[in-house]
């Protein structure tokens, strides 16, 4: 005779307090699952964010290690590079300095070659 059975007499008559087997159901999903599914998630999101912020944390310091290195590096190579443009200014110097003691000496030599010549 259960099918011979009324909807009102299977939901008891009594509307969503008497629903029986599905409104235990729905009370227990509405009041014990969907807010510890809530506070599960809350607990996700709070370790993904710290998880994240650690990643972050590890990378800046590996960025910032990396950055260093370049500078120190950088530093390095341009100190190496205004040594070596020292040496390439003072090697020019040298030469035009002899360039400029042999043309003084030659002329010397023509002046005085004009003045024996009595030019």
């Amino acid at each position: 005779m259960l099918f011979g059975a009324g909807v009102d007499d299977f939901l008891g008559n009594a509307g969503w307090a008497s629903f029986g087997l599905a409104g235990l159901v729905i009370s227990w999903l509405l009041l014990k699952y969907l807010p510890d599914q809530e506070k599960r998630m809350e607990r996700i999101v709070l370790a993904h964010a710290t998880e994240i912020k650690a990643l972050n944390e590890k990378h800046d310091a590996q960025v910032a290690a990396i950055n260093e290195d370049w500078m120190n590096r950088t530093r390095d190579s341009q100190k190496a590079f205004e040594a070596s443009l020292e040496r390439i200014h003072l090697h020019n110097r040298e030469l035009i300095d002899m360039i400029m003691k042999r043309v003084r000496k030659e002329h010397r030599l023509a002046r005085g070659n004009e003045e024996d010549t009595g030019g």
